[in-house]
Parts: structure tokens; C-alpha cells; sequence
């Protein structure tokens, strides 16, 4: 019930974050629990964040009970990490939930991360120069 974390793992190019390896999703999450931040560079679907958005995201990601992750997370249309892995990995992500698109944009970053979910399940679609 890991889909979420590997699909993001899927996506993300190796090398984005550094010397750190990371290949299973306990390593991810705790990875962005250790470097959670606000995201400033990001927008959703073309608009910025407010200040109290952006805080009440790093309060989400701090406050994660790391165990829950076995569990299945339900990933939300403007969720939490997927602003923090955008803003960590400098790579911009397009999730198309039922149908519906929420871009997470970093800045002019051309590459994008592909996902797509139901209600029930994520999956990484691909990696692409454009959205």
C-alpha cells in the first residue's frame, strides 16, 4: 500500500537530491520529513501559495506519523509532498487525478514528473521535458 511514495520514487531522477540514495519509500518520506521547507518556488496550477497555505504544508509533513505510510496515504488534489518534492527536486509534477490536473510548478523548470491516480491507487506515468 506504497503506491504513492513508488510512484514518486519512479519519477525522481536519481541525482536530484544530491550524494543521497533513496530507493525505498521509507527513505523517502523520511528524507522529506528531515528536509521539509516551505515551498516557496513552487505554484499550483499557475498561482502562487499564500504564506498561511505554504505553513500549514510544512506543518502536514512535520506532524506525518512516518509508520503510516504501509497503511496507504490518500494523496490530496493540492497535497503536501508533492509541493515538497517539487521544491526539493527542482522538477516540476503533474498529477492527473480522475481525469482532473493539479501542476505543481517549479519556477521555469521545463522537466515534469507524470502522475496518475484514482481514488484507489497512483502511478508514475513518466518523465518529459514539458508539461
Amino acid at each position: 500500500m506504497t503506491c504513492v511514495w513508488t510512484a514518486l520514487l519512479s519519477g525522481i531522477p536519481r541525482d536530484v537530491f544530491g550524494n543521497v540514495r533513496i530507493s525505498q519509500p521509507r527513505e523517502l518520506v523520511e528524507f522529506l520529513k528531515n528536509h521539509n521547507v516551505k515551498t516557496d518556488h513552487v505554484k499550483f496550477n499557475g498561482s502562487e501559495l499564500s504564506e498561511k497555505r505554504k505553513e500549514e504544508n510544512y506543518e502536514a509533513i512535520k506532524c506525518f506519523d512516518l509508520e503510516s505510510i504501509y497503511g496507504g496515504y490518500f494523496c490530496s488534489f493540492e497535497d503536501p509532498f508533492l509541493f515538497l518534492v517539487s521544491e526539493l527536486s527542482k522538477i516540476s509534477i503533474r498529477h492527473v487525478f480522475n481525469g482532473h490536473v493539479a501542476d505543481y510548478i517549479y519556477g521555469n523548470e521545463n522537466r515534469c514528473i507524470h502522475l496518475r491516480s484514482s481514488a484507489s491507487h497512483m502511478n508514475f506515468v513518466c518523465l518529459r521535458n514539458g508539461r
